[in-house]
């Protein structure tokens, strides 16, 4: 007995040490057959990394990737990484700071890996290559991991507790509304059926610049406008900024909608029906909401396209990865094979099986039988890639802006945007104010 508890105790210590192999805590790492790659310092991330490492490590003995934690806020941790000249070999990409940490010279660019190696770019989404292409020159600075756009999820349970038809990819903003009141006026039923006190038809996430900047755009609206002469000016075509951001707000006005101020997660928890979500979130969501049997009861469709708009945008993103300055050219080719990995059909197949990932690839995207579709077989998939015409890509909100000046933006855009629009009373007289933040930002 002692014998097996000894053993025991010392095969608890091996896989602690293991574990901490694979998830290290600092950055370099001399080993020609290492590579240490960053990634922001989440569950979701590290589970992530973690299914591309064990399945590029399984094609490729002899290479070890060890997974380094970037802990804090994932900007000012790379600041002080690059300081210390203790960057990682890859680091994680955002969309939404690419072009902040490509004007810095953080990546090397890999558009002539992609050529030796006969990898083109027309085998990938236009809008996720628009997107690696976070510099000024044309070139692809990282490799995008997956294929982002806004859709509705939404509990089947709720709409069929009410009686209520699921909608279909092509609707209208106009069917959408109807559905929505539609199923408020069920709202005694649903409660009953779902246990909760609180009822919305849906939670639009109006606090989130994927969905609210599409919707000005639809209506011609803009943030800001860079002339020739380098003068800007904040929130162009206000009348079509009002058109888009009303036509969102109004649903949180007539109490259809979440507002924009509230937090929680209320889909999860069925205190909504539906949800504007990207497919990262829905193996949650399908882990949350469940029949007696233990099946999800989640589905999906496309946005519903704004009626009256010449293009009813949608947005999307993207995140990826990139080799870092700070990678010694020794380590460049087994960095960029790693990233080519990343890319092509194996990784895409390693990390899309899981459900949480669309593939970035337009063949295997569109192949009835490739893994990311078997999960929630029966489900509708093709929402996650219908109408690829409509993609805003979220770095254009940036578009021709300093990249030192996006944090600042951001800042303005999360803390004031839709929050202290929600207001239907004060909406109007807000927009001078928010105008102005804008400028200041952008100066």
């Amino acid at each position: 007995m002692k014998l097996k508890r000894a053993i025991g105790v010392i095969a608890a210590v091996l896989l602690v040490l293991c574990l901490f192999g694979a998830v290290g805590c600092g950055s370099k790492n001399d080993d020609p057959n290492t590579l240490t790659v960053g990634v922001a310092n989440n569950t979701s991330e590290i589970n992530i990394i973690n299914t591309f490492r064990r399945a590029y490590m399984l094609e490729n003995p002899g290479t070890n990737i060890e997974i380094v934690r970037i802990t804090g806020t994932y900007d000012n941790t790379l600041v002080r990484l690059i300081n210390s000249k203790d960057l990682p070999d890859i680091v994680q990409v955002y969309d939404f700071s690419a072009q902040y940490w490509t004007d810095r010279g953080l990546y090397v660019p890999i558009g002539d890996y992609m050529e030796r190696d006969g990898i083109s770019e027309e085998d990938y989404f236009a809008s996720v290559m628009k997107m690696a292409k976070s510099g000024t020159d044309g070139q692809i600075y990282w490799a995008p991991r997956d294929y982002n756009k806004v859709v509705v999820c939404y509990n089947t349970a709720i709409f069929d507790a009410a009686g209520v038809a699921y909608p279909s990819d092509d609707w209208s903003w106009d069917e959408f509304v109807e559905v929505c009141k539609a199923l408020d006026a069920k709202t005694n039923d649903i409660l009953a059926a779902t246990g909760q006190q609180i009822f919305y038809p849906v939670d639009m996430n109006l606090n989130w610049e994927a969905v609210y900047y599409p919707a000005m755009r639809s209506f011609g609206g803009d943030l800001y406008d860079v002339a020739e002469n380098g003068d800007i000016s904040a929130l162009e075509n206000l009348g079509g900024i009002k058109q888009g951001l009303n036509t969102l707000l109004a649903l949180a006005d007539d109490e259809l909608a979440v507002e924009p101020t509230q937090t929680g997660s209320p889909f999860p928890s069925k205190q909504c029906a539906m949800m504007f979500t990207v497919r990262p979130n829905i193996t949650s969501y399908a882990g949350s909401l469940t029949d007696a049997n233990g099946d999800p009861t989640i589905d999906f469709a496309s946005l519903p396209s704004f009626n009256g708009a010449d293009t009813s945008y949608i947005g999307m993103g993207c995140t990826g990865y990139g080799i870092t300055s700070q990678c010694v050219e020794e380590k460049r080719e087994l960095a960029w094979d790693f990233l080519k990995f990343v890319m092509t059909e194996a990784g895409q197949d390693a990390f899309c099986e899981s459900g949480a990932g669309v593939p970035v690839l337009v063949e295997m995207a569109n192949d009835a039988s490739a893994a990311w579709r078997q999960y929630l077989p029966e489900a509708n998939h093709d929402a996650f890639i219908q109408y690829d015409t409509r993609d805003l890509p979220m770095t254009e909100y940036l578009d021709g802006v300093d990249p030192s000046k996006h944090l600042a933006v951001r800042t303005v855009l999360t803390d004031n945007m839709t929050k202290n629009l929600f207001s239907a009373a004060v909406r109007d007289e807000y927009y001078p104010q928010l105008s102005e933040m804008l400028l200041n930002a952008l100066r």
